[in-house]
């Protein structure tokens, strides 16, 4: 089911408990939620097809996944909604950094369409995160956090499972922005890590995808170990317009279990990111994590 852009939505909304202990609304569909790792893996470990209510599917055997990742700078410069809405249009995924949890940001699509959000950094004025659009609803959605050591505010992975008819293990999906401000590798290394082990523990087809902030050799090494090391490999880019710091790209796709069709990204003046493309199809092999 593809993602049609408009400017309306119909929500069933799903409340969890905020970080500050308010009730706060983080998806607009019923897929059960997790805020730690620990749970979210025994959740998805012990999901089955069984439990997926009929439904149509966000992936099938032999149909094309097109997804977009792009890091939208909390909607800060003119323009944004436009391209995102150009963008997104006929995806089954859209995976935004930086997304703020506010009506303008969510409401930008059908009522077919679901969205979950992981918070992340928030003031008095907003709560920013990750937001990810889907053409269906996830059957499990999880959302972690991790502090920025310097900064003490958090940056947020985002985790959703999506069942596959006729296959025992469903599409996880990871949407990421990676921990920035820090001398050493170790909190960088320590948010990957918690990824590299949802991917190890969840078998099945795999997409990763974010604002790693690879700015330097050391941080780019440690992540293609953790998502090479967990299976995945990284998707590339023919003409390759991603933005660089100190000549290192930022943003990345990465995949396990799905053949790569197209991928492409776009130079924009409306953030300091670049969005990034691709379309996917399902191996015909199962797929099982890396032990």
């Amino acid at each position: 089911m593809s993602v049609v852009v408009c400017l309306t939505a119909q929500f069933v909304t799903n409340a969890a408990v905020g970080d500050s202990g308010s009730q706060v609304e983080y998806t607009n569909h019923d897929g059960a939620m997790y805020g730690n790792l620990p749970n979210c893996i025994q959740a998805m470990q012990s999901f089955t097809i069984a439990e997926s209510p009929q439904k149509p599917a966000l992936l099938l055997p032999g149909n094309t996944l097109s997804i977009l990742s792009w890091n939208v700078q909390k909607g800060a410069d003119e323009g944004w909604l436009a391209d995102l809405k150009r963008l997104g249009t006929g995806r089954q995924l859209v995976l935004l950094q930086e997304a703020l949890l506010t009506p303008k940001m969510h409401d930008t699509q059908t009522g077919q369409l679901f969205w979950s959000f992981a918070p992340g950094y928030s003031t008095e004025a907003f709560r920013s995160g990750l937001l990810m659009f889907s053409g269906v609803a996830p059957d499990i959605v999880c959302r972690l956090q991790i502090l920025e050591p310097w900064l003490g505010s958090p940056k947020a992975t985002g985790a959703a499972l999506f069942a596959i008819p006729g296959r025992a293990h469903g599409l996880l999906v990871v949407n990421l922005h990676a921990v920035n401000f820090s001398f050493g590798l170790s909190d960088f290394e320590r948010q990957l890590t918690q990824i590299n082990q949802l991917l190890r523990a969840v078998n099945g087809p795999a997409v990763v995808v974010g604002d790693f902030n690879t700015w330097r050799n050391g941080r780019l090494k440690k992540m293609k170990k953790l998502m090479s090391g967990a299976g995945l490999r990284e998707v590339s880019f023919p003409v390759d317009k991603r933005v660089r710091f100190f000549g290192l790209p930022l943003d990345y796709i990465w995949a396990r279990g799905l053949r790569r069709e197209s991928s492409f990204t776009e130079a924009v003046m409306t953030s300091d990111h670049n969005p990034l493309m691709a379309t996917f199809r399902l191996d015909g092999r199962q797929t099982n994590a890396t032990k």
